[in-house]
């Protein structure tokens, strides 16, 4: 999923009108009927909350002999997937070849070969955890006080929903699973898991079924809304860590001095680059002195607290 990507449907009779609106002034106007799609919208906003204010700016160019980290990711998912039905990724070469992002000749067949390798051992070490074929997708629609919650969650396998991610797990491989699972839950309490990478390890994660997902889901779709009227003071690292670092027992003023660390880049390593030097976030806050501010630990401890307390490390 491209990190700079952000949609969101709207629906209202005058829709070129609220475009229009959108493009010059970078809201979106409060009368809009507020329809949120899955997968997508909702589950991207985290890392995308300033693009409607900025515009767009445009990728770098790609290296020729290099596979891009998004068509990586969306490869590594279908080959993980096909594996844990039990087909060997090594037979995918002509259908990944086909999507033009290989690099041409001997070099694609090289990144290919590393793909699998990756694919094999990740697939063998949750094989047993997740030894169910996948299920249809799930089809969700539901009224969620003002905003209607509507699309399709995949990667089902029994009555588990399931996401990985072959590399590092990143807060957003936490939120993207979490929001899928309380819009499962609204409809039926099933469990969920994730796994990725903690270190060499390949770790897992487990969420309940849940009791509140709506009520969750609401305090959600608020926030989400306002992100999309100004900027919200809520970001990847700095606000996940000051959540995390709650739960292991630190007191707010210890955790926000942890998560400044994620915050502002360090003068003397040059490798270092704190999210506030961020070119879209440089941007949204250009005016403001004191972002990690009291709202700042609010909309991070309302948006994060509930996926500590529900997460289990298996």
């Amino acid at each position: 999923l491209d990190l700079r990507r952000f949609a969101v449907q709207v629906v209202h009779p005058d829709l070129d009108a609220i475009h229009l609106l959108c493009g010059q002034f970078g809201y979106l106007p409060a009368c809009v009927v507020r329809v949120i799609s899955l997968p997508g919208d909702i589950t991207d906003w985290l890392d995308t909350f300033a693009q409607p204010f900025l515009g767009a700016v445009p990728a770098g160019d790609r290296e020729a002999f290099a596979l891009h980290s998004l068509d990586r990711y969306s490869i590594e998912q279908q080959l993980l997937d096909d594996a844990l039905d039990g087909v060997g990724p090594d037979s995918a070469l002509a259908s990944v070849r086909a999507l033009g992002v290989l690099p041409p000749g001997g070099t694609g067949g090289l990144i290919f070969d590393e793909l699998c390798a990756n694919v094999t051992t990740f697939a063998d070490a949750i094989r047993q955890q997740v030894a169910v074929r996948a299920q249809q997708a799930t089809i969700v629609h539901a009224d969620i006080g003002d905003f209607t919650l509507g699309g399709r969650i995949d990667r089902v396998r029994g009555d588990t929903l399931l996401h990985y991610r072959l590399t590092r797990l990143k807060t957003k491989d936490f939120v993207r699973i979490w929001i899928e699972h309380l819009a499962r839950n609204l409809t039926e309490k099933k469990p969920a898991l994730l796994f990725g990478k903690e270190g060499d390890e390949i770790a897992g994660y487990e969420f309940l079924p849940m009791e509140n997902a709506r009520e969750v889901l609401t305090d959600l779709l608020t926030i989400y809304w306002g992100g999309l009227r100004q900027p919200l003071r809520l970001f990847p690292r700095s606000s996940w860590t000051f959540v995390e670092k709650i739960f292991a027992g630190k007191d707010r003023r210890r955790a926000r001095y942890l998560a400044e660390n994620d915050w502002k880049s360090n003068e003397y390593d040059d490798k270092s680059r704190g999210e506030r030097d961020d070119g879209y976030i440089k941007l949204a806050f250009r005016n403001t002195d004191d972002v990690l501010d009291e709202e700042w630990e609010k909309i991070s401890l309302l948006v994060f607290k509930p996926i500590f307390s529900a997460r289990k490390r298996r």
